[in-house]
């Protein structure tokens, strides 16, 4: 199992959001497409219950990561469960333009790391069964996969936390924050000088 992560994936940067990052998450949900959507929720939903979960996502989620293409975010993966439970699960989303680049995989490298160091054993990702990318980025990650009608689970066992690993998410959190605040001072700066003209 690859847990190695990268700040950088795709053109795009890797990084933690935070609960004042709402607005932004609920934006990449919402312009997710009808097929895109239905396979991130495992069925048919509606755009006012995806606003809904947008909403409460970052409060109730262990830890969720997006992948930021300049101040948009066009990406996230989602961990759900308390730190040390047996079992932790992923969710993902991508939206259209973006998806088959690899950052999917990218981001499942960033939630193993996260389980991994939470000390969850079991990472479970359930998916329709027509969701070939997402079996594809789990199969990536040594995946256990069963099939049942109409899902395919896959459980990805974390390695246990080492101080290594808990460098290497360090690392990559700092990487992420320090992008997040050069995110805002640049757009602050942009606002700045389109007012003065």
């Amino acid at each position: 199992m690859d847990d190695r992560t990268t700040h950088h994936a795709a053109g795009g940067v890797i990084r933690r959001l935070w609960v004042t990052e709402t607005p932004a998450f609920r934006e990449h949900l919402a312009r997710l497409d009808g097929d895109s959507r239905r396979l991130r929720f495992a069925g048919a939903v509606s755009p006012q219950y995806v606003e809904a979960y947008a909403n409460d996502a970052l409060k109730r989620a262990t830890a969720v990561y997006g992948w930021f293409e300049g101040a948009d975010m066009r990406a996230a993966a989602e961990l759900h469960g308390p730190m040390f439970s047996r079992t932790g699960e992923a969710a993902f989303s991508v939206e259209p333009d973006y998806q088959g680049r690899g950052i999917g995989t990218a981001l499942m490298g960033r939630i193993v790391l996260s389980a991994r160091n939470r000390g969850m054993r079991h990472l479970v990702v359930s998916c329709l069964s027509e969701n070939s990318p997402m079996q594809k980025i789990v199969r990536h990650h040594d995946a256990e996969i069963e099939f049942h009608t109409g899902e395919t689970v896959g459980t990805v066992h974390p390695n246990f936390p080492t101080g290594l690993s808990m460098l290497r998410e360090a690392i990559a959190e700092s990487h992420g924050l320090t992008s997040a605040m050069v995110g805002i001072q640049m757009d602050m700066l942009t606002r700045y000088f389109a007012l003065a003209k």
